[in-house]
């Protein structure tokens, strides 16, 4: 959890630093929408398209096997100087801190919520629901149960996800698309 909330303050950090610089684009680079149109998130109802996600390689960890984090979110991710940061003034999105079998990338099955870090578990998961790209205020909602779908064709994910929050709201999601690495 540690590490997404540093990678969170770098993103941030980022974005705040360049939104005062001039309007000068280089150096700037748009990834734009790389999700296809059907993927959304739903929380108790409340449904948002995915636009794109950001994979994290954070390399080997116990039980010999290996940590990927994925963020999918409502926004356009932009690349400034080699950091992502979401586009526009909020995003509402889903984290998962995952573990994998496979040491080059995420491996496809079903990871499921637990305390350890075996293969296709994921140990910690949260909603980023209506966060300002100012600010950084809004929900960050702990997801303590749900099943974790990972299919992979080419260089496109195809993630599926139903679970619950803390506060025991139902949530759904379904990502299609490619996926920015960090």
């Amino acid at each position: 959890m540690k590490k997404h909330y540093l990678l969170i303050l770098s993103i941030f950090t980022v974005f705040a630093i360049t939104s005062c610089s001039s309007d000068d684009d280089s150096g700037s680079n748009s990834n734009g929408t790389n999700a296809s149109s059907d993927s959304y998130l739903e929380i108790e109802g409340d449904s948002y398209q995915l636009r794109s996600g950001v994979i994290e390689d954070y390399g080997e960890g116990s039980n010999e096997t290996f940590n990927f984090d994925i963020t999918l979110i409502s926004a356009s991710v932009t690349s400034i100087n080699g950091e992502f940061i979401p586009e526009g003034n909020s995003y509402t999105g889903i984290y998962f801190e995952l573990w994998s079998n496979n040491s080059s990338d995420l491996a496809e099955g079903t990871y499921s919520y637990s305390n350890s870090e075996d293969g296709f578990t994921y140990t910690y998961s949260e909603i980023h629901k209506d966060i300002s790209t100012d600010t950084f205020t809004g929900e960050y909602i702990d997801i303590t149960s749900g099943e974790l779908e990972v299919n992979k064709n080419g260089n496109n994910y195809e993630f599926t996800f139903t679970g619950t929050t803390f506060d025991g709201d139902d949530i759904s999601m379904y990502y299609s698309g490619s996926l920015v690495e960090y």
